[in-house]
């Protein structure tokens, strides 16, 4: 009887196959995000248009900013030892926008 039942636990027990899938994705995203920033270095005047609105004094300067913010970020999302970090780095930098540009 106790082999039945130990059956149907792990007959009934959720699957996690879909977990590693998410910690690929949630890597990708990360380096996506830390590409992102250094490309704010190796071309800053393309996202200059998108940075002025929120920085228009001192641009440049917040544009090398908010690039080694992204790199950083996302760099720590990338990592699943370090991702609760770069999720809280996510929320404040996003806030912190957001308060520049409203």
């Amino acid at each position: 009887m106790s082999n039945a039942l130990e059956q149907d636990v792990v007959a009934a027990a959720p699957r996690t196959e879909a977990a590693p899938r998410e910690g690929v994705l949630l890597t990708v995203a990360g380096l996506g995000l830390a590409a992102t920033g250094i490309a704010h270095f190796v071309s800053p005047k393309l996202f200059e248009p998108i940075t002025k609105p929120a920085f228009p004094e001192n641009t440049t300067r917040w544009t090398y900013t908010n690039g080694a913010s992204e790199t950083l970020i996302g760099l720590a999302i990338a990592n699943k030892r370090t991702r609760r970090f770069g999720y809280i780095g996510l929320v404040g930098y996003l806030g912190f926008l957001a308060s520049r540009v409203i």
